[in-house]
């Protein structure tokens, strides 16, 4: 009955935006924003189970912002060129983790600053301290980056494995 949505597939996209989207180059800078973003994510973890009472520096919460802020840019420029087809396509899965990872570290970033903002004085913060672990859960972004890795992974092995014939070519 819903064989015909399965077999929808997305046009190939064209146009300035669509090039940047898709370029290597763009999937090198996600990927090196996303590896930073979990060494950052891991690090204020660690910072924050060791200094319970702090909830880090404002240098620390700019940092956290930024990175929410770039990776909103990045769904928002992939949504725009992919429309639909950004919950309907070979990639949603990925789409709906980077959706969900930008939303539940808005949400964070949002409460914080509400609850945190001098017009809620009674508000305790101490439940939010006890959640800091869950931002571990930025990590799973970092799976996107394996995915890259991989195909890098796949040639490499193609070539270490073409060494024996080229060998063998250069014996005759």
């Amino acid at each position: 009955a819903l064989e015909w949505l399965w077999a929808i597939k997305e046009p190939k996209r064209t146009g300035c935006l669509a090039r940047i989207i898709q370029s290597n180059g763009f999937e090198a800078w996600t990927a090196f924003l996303i590896t930073a973003n979990a060494i950052f994510t891991v690090y204020m973890t660690d910072y924050g189970i060791t200094h319970l009472e702090d909830s880090g520096t404002q240098g620390t919460r700019y940092a956290e912002l930024a990175f929410i802020c770039i990776f909103f840019c990045e769904l928002v420029l992939k949504m725009l060129v992919h429309r639909m087809y950004f919950f309907w396509s070979g990639e949603t899965r990925w789409n709906l983790l980077d959706l969900l990872l930008v939303c539940s570290s808005s949400w964070d970033q949002i409460t914080f600053y509400l609850l945190s903002s001098g017009d809620m004085p009674q508000a305790n913060l101490s439940f939010l301290r006890s959640f800091r672990i869950i931002r571990l859960s930025r990590i799973f972004r970092i799976l996107r980056v394996i995915r890259v890795f991989c195909e890098l992974r796949n040639i490499l092995v193609s070539i270490v494995g073409s060494f024996v014939s080229l060998f063998w070519c250069l014996l005759m």
